[in-house]
């Protein structure tokens, strides 16, 4: 996302002043609508979230090799992702 802000001269502050951009969210959204139209409707991504900062490995986000530790990342944003399943 940075780099597509600083290629299109999109300003920002902070990287989640980046997630609230409505050009990077367009963006992103593109790219997800992309893959959609590569699997079937029931593997589709119905709804998505732009989280407001990067994953660390310090902070116990990803492992050293930088694999998303997806049980500490659903345990931090837990209500995020309830409200994406949300009808």
């Amino acid at each position: 996302m940075t780099k597509f802000a600083q290629d299109n001269r999109i300003p920002f502050a902070t990287f989640a002043d980046l997630t609230q951009n409505p050009e990077v969210r367009r963006l992103i959204q593109g790219e997800v609508d992309k893959v959609n139209k590569t699997v079937s409707q029931v593997e589709s991504i119905k709804k998505i979230a732009l989280l407001p900062r990067r994953f660390y490995e310090e902070e116990g986000d990803v492992t050293p090799t930088m694999k998303v530790k997806r049980r500490h990342i659903e345990e931090r944003y837990t209500d995020l992702i309830a409200s994406l399943y949300k009808g």
